[in-house]
């Protein structure tokens, strides 16, 4: 089970301090958050996803893998940005494709 690193050091970060004291403004951010769906997912994953939507306005789950009905239910729960891909490349590739082929500007939450 894996997550892209660069969302668990932001978590790390801004969990120090609450987004007021960094001067950050969340109406105009969004969080994509790739997760691994290929050995299920553990209970972390849903709550690092419910921490990040705290602190931003649109928060996109790319899954590397097709979800269980009931993964993907619980995390509709959570957000209504949620784009399931074939697991195939590199993780990395999976934010690229979420920006072309999900998020898209047309689509952009502002």
């Amino acid at each position: 089970m894996a997550i892209c690193v660069c969302a668990l050091l932001a978590t790390k970060s801004l969990m120090r301090k609450s987004s007021a004291e960094m001067g950050i403004n969340m109406n105009n951010r969004i969080c994509i958050l790739q997760v691994f769906a290929g050995n299920g997912l553990g209970n972390y994953i849903y709550y690092l996803a419910i921490e990040l939507k705290k602190m931003v306005r649109a928060l996109v789950i790319v899954s590397n893998g097709f979800l269980t009905e009931s993964e993907r239910n619980r995390l509709e729960g959570i957000t209504r940005y949620l784009y399931e891909r074939e697991d195939a490349g590199f993780d990395s590739g999976a934010f690229k494709d979420a920006l072309e082929n999900y998020i898209t500007w047309e689509r952009m939450p502002f």
